[in-house]
């Protein structure tokens, strides 16, 4: 919802001037009342990291089922490659591009992050897992997408923690 005002602030106007967010990916925006993306040919996803070119796809998202879904040049659905909630691009000097993938804890699981490369259309894992200290509850990269922020819930704590997430070159 966009409003706008005189300048004397006498009227005020409200429309629903959805835009695009500025995402790795085309899309109408936020949906009202919803907290999903959807791109212009209807698919809804939480999050979507662009990929290399030997994934060989041009996206990956993370969709409202749980699933993770590989796109191709013109949004078209290539193949659905595992699980997960999010998903954001990472990239270090060292170690290229790669996936972070985000997955909320099922059946007393704890939820995790887990680092990927996305090779010929195969999720290869590029770190151990590492169990996130709460309930996730978001994910985002950082400018430039050396950085990745995680959200998490600590509902003992009673408190939200954030994280920052990096590929680390020195080890």
């Amino acid at each position: 919802m966009s409003c706008r005002t005189a300048g004397d602030g006498s009227r005020l106007a409200c429309a629903d001037e959805r835009e695009p967010w500025p995402i790795a990916i085309d899309n109408t925006g936020v949906e009202a009342n919803r907290n999903d993306f959807h791109t212009p040919e209807g698919l809804a996803f939480f999050g979507v990291a662009a990929l290399a070119a030997d994934a060989n796809a041009r996206w990956i998202v993370a969709g409202p089922t749980g699933a993770l879904l590989l796109l191709d040049e013109s949004r078209g659905w290539v193949a659905t490659i595992a699980s997960g909630d999010d998903v954001v691009a990472l990239t270090a000097p060292c170690a290229g591009p790669a996936v972070l993938v985000a997955s909320a804890g099922r059946n007393e699981r704890p939820d995790t992050l887990r680092l990927f490369r996305v090779l010929h259309r195969q999720l290869v894992p590029a770190a151990a897992p590492v169990e996130l200290p709460g309930r996730f509850t978001a994910l985002w990269a950082a400018p430039g997408a050396t950085a990745a922020i995680a959200v998490v819930h600590d509902a003992s704590a009673e408190r939200y923690d954030a994280l920052q997430i990096r590929i680390a070159c020195d080890r």
